[in-house]
């Protein structure tokens, strides 16, 4: 019988790019998602004449400031957790996890950004 603690062990493995291409693949995706989500702060400040450093003007573009942001404060926790998961256990549950989490930013982004009465 194991004992608990080799259990939860996780397996040796080498950590090579055949061992984690997938989750960089997901990790440049997740970066170029990211900097649409600033172009499109970019184009609001144009839009509603926001002009840099201010944050704060019309409430559209507050809405698209505030979803840019909050991706943004949570993007360091999604890469650690991301390659957390795949060097401590497979890389394609957690490419595909990943992915999943990118869908649902770019709902959530697409949704705050828009109208209170369009949500």
């Amino acid at each position: 019988m194991k004992s608990l603690g080799s259990i939860l062990q996780a397996p040796p493995k080498a950590i090579t790019p055949e061992t984690l291409y997938l989750v960089g693949l997901v990790t440049v995706a997740s970066f170029l998602q990211m900097g649409m989500f600033l172009g499109a702060v970019g184009m609001a400040r144009k839009k509603y004449k926001v002009v840099p450093p201010k944050i704060d003007g019309d409430p559209k573009f507050n809405l698209v400031y505030r979803a840019h942001q909050n991706s943004v404060e949570n993007y360091p926790i999604f890469l650690a957790g991301l390659w957390t998961a795949a060097i401590f256990f497979h890389q394609v549950p957690a490419a595909i996890f990943g992915v999943i989490y990118m869908v649902g930013r770019e709902l959530y982004f697409r949704g705050y950004s828009a109208a209170a009465a369009k949500r």
